[in-house]
């Protein structure tokens, strides 16, 4: 049964402890994330210079060595990864074979989520696949990721929801809004937040978010 793992600081050193408080590492590591999809992300050696970064199981042994300048958490099955400092960034599988080689736009790119990672080029947002490629051109001014198949855009001074296709399905016409989950959606109008549904019906006065 895999547990799930907790970061632990020590000396501005970092291992993992499972949910009993047990190590499965010692506390060798100078950088860590959180594990996604089985593995976490951990660097040896200076944070931001001479040093590699790979992944560990959760038994703690290195399911990719470290070999990489920096690399990122899973998500979807690829993690962003440079092999050198002044490499662009790409994205690696869980065997850290290279499935999209580096490019350019890629350095503000995001993790995959429901299949499309946001990227940037000069001041617009796009969308490409799983493959690399460019599925929705970059033409807005912020994005977010993708939630239940809809990710919030920003046309001008306000927020919509474009499809996977990049069809515009809830025209911009708030200040704020959040990813749907469940069906649901975090927005803000004329300062009240609210939450909508895929229809746009308001369906409750929240919070905040």
């Amino acid at each position: 049964m895999i547990h799930q793992k907790h970061n632990l600081q020590d000396a501005n050193r970092f291992g993992f402890v499972d949910k009993k408080g047990e190590f499965i590492t010692g506390t060798e590591f100078d950088d860590a994330e959180d594990f996604s999809e089985g593995v976490a992300a951990v660097r040896l050696g200076k944070k931001y210079g001479v040093g590699k970064s790979g992944y560990i199981d959760s038994t703690g042994a290195f399911s990719i060595v470290p070999r990489f300048f920096y690399a990122t958490s899973f998500h979807e099955g690829m993690a962003k990864a440079k092999k050198e400092a002044w490499e662009p960034w790409g994205y690696i599988d869980k065997a850290g074979k290279t499935v999209i080689p580096p490019r350019p736009q890629y350095e503000n790119a995001s993790v995959f989520s429901n299949g499309l990672a946001r990227f940037k080029i000069g001041e617009q947002f796009g969308y490409f696949d799983n493959s690399g490629t460019i599925v929705i051109p970059p033409r807005f001014e912020e994005a977010k990721w993708f939630c239940e198949d809809m990710a919030g855009v920003r046309v001008g001074k306000k927020w919509g929801y474009i499809d996977k296709s990049g069809t515009i399905v809830i025209p911009p016409q708030f200040d704020e809004v959040g990813c749907f989950s469940e069906g649901l959606a975090p927005v803000k109008r004329r300062v009240k937040p609210r939450f909508i549904d895929k229809a746009v019906k308001y369906i409750r006065t929240g919070i905040g978010f």
